[in-house]
């Protein structure tokens, strides 16, 4: 049979990782949980968003809808998931100039700023964000080959 464990045992997963939001000079780093099973808070609401959505039958794929669903997520991800960020490099872009004092709620004004940013390119910075916070790999610690094949009685000297 196989035993997977020695493919994965090896990878360490982090709580949390810092991911980048780019858009023109802005360059701000938030704190996040994954946006995955991994963070039980944020999966559980999102499962009971989705059971709320689905139970009305299946939505019609419009730019509403996509629109609705992006400031869904920036709720969940703000309430669940980001824990911090990187104030001073927002400060430049704060009506006061000053740093922000992270919360839920003020991230939930910088993710609605960013969706609502003219040009259009402050949703595709947000759906940038949004691949990453989902993506399970951006909270595993980078391993060397060589390393996990000594772990897993592979190694090539022996």
């Amino acid at each position: 049979m196989f035993d997977l464990s020695k493919a994965v045992g090896h990878a360490k997963r982090n709580a949390t990782a810092k991911i980048q939001i780019e858009l023109g000079a802005l360059r701000v780093i938030l704190h996040c949980k994954p946006a995955t099973e991994d963070n039980p808070a944020y999966h559980n609401a999102w499962a009971r968003r989705n059971t709320r959505r689905f139970s009305r039958g299946t939505p019609q794929v419009t730019a509403r809808f996509m629109d609705e669903t992006r400031r869904e997520d920036a709720e969940l991800f703000a309430h669940h998931c980001v824990t911090g960020w990187d104030a001073e490099s927002l400060a430049p872009f704060t009506t006061d100039g000053k740093p922000p004092k992270f919360s839920p709620t003020e991230c939930m004004k910088f993710f609605e700023s960013l969706l609502d940013e003219p040009s259009g390119d402050g949703r595709e910075a947000f759906d940038t964000f949004r691949s990453d916070i989902r993506d399970r790999q951006m909270f595993v610690e980078q391993v060397d080959p060589a390393e996990v094949a000594e772990q897993a009685g592979n190694s090539q000297g022996a």
